[in-house]
């Protein structure tokens, strides 16, 4: 999972997979996701020019066809309301922040599409409200991936009612109470499955 395309290869191969976003290695068919809405908004593709990135590097977005480049993985861009990270062991959703922006960053400024700490977001896990497709969704991923633990980023669009699979971390940054809830879940997993 560490690889994008190899990801989303594997989440596609699945039955019961995850919903991941429209994704593609053909520069013609990400072009054609390019344009307007009915609403008059730009549909918008993201570029992956490294695929084993972490913290959004090697990712671009773009809306206009002529300005998409030669790319190794393309997906579609899913508009969101709120991007999760859910972090599981084993069968088990052990914990589950929200990606917000850090109080001291100007919304109006801020760069929605891509949310990591570089465009000035971070985690937050109180007061947040989880719909249940996300940790339905991250579990499928999990299965699908076939790992013990992962933590799963999840893009959240309110109008579709549905959570999309951005990516799988199997090595995600932890601390404070998600370590606690590592190290107690996978004692658990440990202990239950004789690993």
């Amino acid at each position: 999972v560490v690889n994008k395309l190899q990801f989303f290869q594997k989440m596609s191969r699945t039955e019961e997979g995850p919903r991941v976003p429209d994704w593609t290695t053909d520069i013609r068919v990400a072009s054609g996701w390019c344009g307007v809405d009915c609403q008059g908004r730009a549909k918008k593709v993201v570029v992956r020019r490294i695929l084993n990135g972490h913290e959004g590097r090697g990712i671009e977005i773009h809306s206009m066809p002529e300005d998409i480049p030669h790319a190794p993985l393309y997906t579609r861009y899913i508009p969101k309301d709120a991007e999760y990270r859910v972090h599981m062991v084993g069968r088990e959703v052990v914990d589950v922040q929200q990606k917000v922006l850090r109080r001291t960053v100007d919304p109006e400024t801020a760069n929605w599409w891509v949310r990591n700490t570089a465009n000035g977001f971070v985690f937050q896990r109180q007061g947040i409200n989880i719909p249940e497709d996300v940790k339905t969704q991250s579990l499928l991923a999990l299965r699908a991936s076939g790992l013990d633990f992962a933590a799963a980023d999840v893009a959240w669009n309110r109008r579709r009612q549905a959570a999309y699979i951005l990516e799988l971390n199997t090595a995600p940054g932890i601390e404070g109470t998600t370590i606690t809830s590592y190290a107690t879940a996978l004692k658990e997993y440990i202990r239950t499955n004789g690993h």
